[in-house]
């Protein structure tokens, strides 16, 4: 199980808020396209921002785990994603 960072949490919300162009908030616990209405595009730009802001590469298949901010940051952390 991967121990959430509250600091690191909020920090992935900013860069997800400003990526996604949203202007409501959310939960952890939001899915991305059920209940914020994104398009399976904006997955994608979820996927290259990551990698650019943390230093990682998801492979294609992985897209379809990224749907929340707890997945995405479970994602991160599994890949050793540099927060600093």
């Amino acid at each position: 199980m991967v121990a959430i960072n509250e600091k690191h949490i909020e920090e992935l919300k900013e860069l997800l808020t400003d990526v996604l162009d949203l202007e409501e908030e959310f939960s952890n616990t939001d899915h991305f396209m059920e209940d914020l209405g994104l398009s399976s595009l904006m997955g994608l730009e979820v996927m290259v921002a990551m990698e650019k802001e943390y230093g990682v590469k998801f492979k294609e298949e992985d897209i379809k785990n990224l749907t929340t901010v707890e997945n995405v940051y479970k994602a991160l952390v599994e890949k050793n994603a540099n927060f600093e």
